[in-house]
């Protein structure tokens, strides 16, 4: 009995690590893009520590959503405690236009260049408002 309470014990105390779930990807004139259809796709490279990299975004919605400020906040979610929040900013937007069904309105080209390895939860917002996270790992050199 008493074997049984320190294993629920010492089961129960043990650190909790976060599970990174993996962003779904879907199909886009020949590319396979991380995303939710319809609203927001992210084609990238590989991304490595250190190293610079084009990201570009393909974002459906209304033109009044779509005409804020854009930019992309990063945290590096496997460093425990140092979670420091880092700006993307964007590099070329394309100006909003209405599309033909299943084209995006929007595309934004940005570089990143993490200086840190592991998962990272890259935050789309549109005026300061969330739009789309993706999780993103960030491979080291």
């Amino acid at each position: 009995m008493i074997t049984l309470i320190i294993l629920v014990f010492c089961t129960s105390c043990s650190p909790k690590h976060e599970k990174t779930t993996k962003t779904p990807t879907f199909n886009y004139e020949k590319n396979t893009l991380m995303g939710k259809n319809g609203k927001i796709g992210m084609k990238s490279e590989t991304l490595k520590k250190g190293k610079e990299s084009e990201i570009t975004f393909y974002v459906w919605g209304t033109e009044e959503e779509l005409s804020t400020p854009f930019e992309v906040r990063g945290i590096n979610e496997s460093k425990l405690g140092t979670k420091k929040e880092s700006v993307i900013p964007p590099i070329t937007i394309l100006k909003y236009k209405d599309s033909i069904i299943g084209e995006p309105n929007l595309i934004i080209k940005s570089k990143v260049k993490p200086l840190e390895d592991g998962n990272w939860k890259l935050t789309t917002m549109f005026n300061d408002k969330k739009f789309y996270t993706f999780n993103v790992n960030v491979l080291d050199e």
